[in-house]
C-alpha cells in the first residue's frame, strides 16, 4: 500500500483524511482491491484518471506478439471503484 502513496496526494480536512490517487497504475489497482475488503477509516479516497479502463503492463508483450487482444489486457475501472467505495474523477 505504501507504493501508491508515491503517486498520491494526501491531506487532512476536518478530521477526515483525503487520499488522492493520480492515475490507475498497478499499485493503485492493488490498493483499490484492498480497499474493497478493508476500507481506510475516516479516509476519503479519490481516483483521478480520465480513462474508463487501464492496461495491465505485464500483458503488453503478449499483446504486441498477438497472443492477447486489447480487451484481454484491459481492466475496467468502474467495477473496482464501486467495490472499493471511492470517488472517481
Amino acid at each position: 500500500m505504501t507504493a501508491s502513496i508515491s503517486h498520491a496526494a494526501h491531506s487532512t480536512v476536518q478530521g477526515t483524511q483525503q487520499l488522492v490517487l493520480l492515475g490507475a497504475g498497478t499499485a493503485h489497482l492493488q490498493l483499490l482491491a484492498h480497499l474493497a475488503v478493508q476500507p481506510l477509516p475516516q479516509t476519503q479516497v479519490v481516483l483521478v484518471t480520465p480513462h474508463p479502463s487501464t492496461l495491465i503492463p505485464g500483458m503488453l508483450a503478449g499483446l504486441v506478439a498477438g497472443h492477447y487482444t486489447l480487451d484481454d489486457c484491459a481492466v475496467a475501472l468502474e467495477p473496482l471503484v464501486q467495490r472499493s467505495g471511492i470517488r472517481w474523477m
